[in-house]
């Protein structure tokens, strides 16, 4: 631009003498390229073929091809569809057998098609080949409540959860992030425990949002007081962050004494003002809300509201690539998001109307 600019000076004084020549300079402004996400289709309905009809969504995941797996709480089974929402199978049901389920909260899917379901009453973690044959059982020793579960490489899959621990009369409480197998726990990443103390107990350490991605796995703390996302190597057991300015101010209490659902905090507060989940609507989300790997290996980083679908997207130096928007759903409120290799979709966890995962179109 600066070249053009006097290229042109010059070849006015050229033409008009060596005179004054007024030059208008107008700035060039560069602007954030932007990715689209947008919705595509529905999988579920109201009533009718019972494969399509879900009792409420646990967990919910791209597949390959650009389909869906659902995990639905009531019937305990795992229903897959392909990218035009039609039922292929199902895998699971309810009951104590071999491949059913009491409580399945979340699954994921191994590189070879296994896929590996948490059930929180059984406190098991169920190893099952894709036709849902039973291939093993592994006890997790206490109730693994999960809140994310996602493969990271091989046979191994992340997950991150709360549970009870005791050991004679000590009783503690608290969350880990842990990489397992289907032989069972290998190694912990993260962890936030504490004796419980009774009514007096402060509880969490506040939400997290994790994925994993690059042969790592990221996660973001609620109450990081900057936006921070803390990346650690399976392969060589390196760690680092990707820092950048805060997305929303959110500062969590102090007096936080629990939580009414998995992922969001019973007080925090945010401008001064002390925000209470159990009387308020929920208008913020943490400094993250949402991470995800894209098919380009991008960082799907979700800004903290539940009211603007505002992405940023790193590529895999840590740097920003570009910004991200999801539009056209046709649900408002807060919605759950999964981006990964494979596809992109989302669903809302206290839907007003029926249960049904949204399909998005990554294209």
């Amino acid at each position: 631009m600066k070249i053009f600019t006097v290229l042109c000076i010059v070849l006015l004084s050229i033409f008009t003498g060596c005179g004054e020549v007024e030059v208008e300079m107008v700035e060039e402004i560069d602007q954030q390229p932007v990715e689209n996400i947008e919705y595509a289709s529905t999988v579920g309905e109201m009533m009718g073929d019972s494969n399509y009809v879900f009792g409420e969504i646990a967990s919910a995941l791209p597949t390959q091809n650009g389909g869906v797996a659902v995990l639905d709480l009531y019937s305990c089974k795992i229903s897959f569809f392909d990218s035009n929402g039609l039922f292929l199978r199902a895998i699971g049901g309810k009951g104590e057998g071999p491949g059913e389920f009491l409580l399945p909260l979340d699954f994921a899917i191994l590189d070879d098609g296994r896929v590996a379901v948490t059930d929180l009453v059984k406190r098991r973690i169920e190893i099952l080949s894709e036709d849902g044959e039973l291939l093993n059982s592994i006890e997790t020793g206490n109730a693994i409540l999960p809140f994310s579960m996602v493969a990271v490489a091989d046979s191994s899959f992340m997950i991150y959860y709360y549970s009870t621990r005791s050991d004679g009369e000590d009783f503690d409480m608290g969350f880990n992030l842990d990489i397992w197998d289907t032989t069972g726990f290998k190694e912990e990443i993260w962890s936030w425990r504490s004796a419980y103390t009774g009514l007096d107990f402060v509880f969490s350490p506040g939400y997290i949002s994790c994925c994993s991605g690059n042969g790592k796995i990221f996660f973001s703390l609620m109450d990081n007081s900057d936006f921070s996302i803390d990346f650690v190597d399976t392969m060589d057991g390196s760690s680092g962050c990707i820092v950048g300015e805060a997305i929303e101010e959110v500062e969590v209490d102090s007096s936080d004494v629990g939580y009414i659902e998995p992922k969001v905090y019973v007080n925090y507060s945010t401008g001064g003002a002390v925000v209470d989940l159990e009387s308020e609507s929920i208008s913020f989300r943490p400094q993250v809300g949402s991470l995800g790997f894209d098919y380009q290996n991008r960082l799907w980083v979700r800004k903290g509201t539940t009211n603007q679908e505002e992405w940023l997207l790193y590529n895999q130096d840590g740097e920003i690539a570009c910004e991200g928007r999801i539009t056209g759903i046709p649900e408002n409120g807060r919605l759950n998001y999964v981006i990964n290799e494979h596809g992109a979709i989302a669903w809302a966890p206290f839907t007003e109307e029926y249960p049904r995962v949204f399909l998005l179109s990554v294209d």
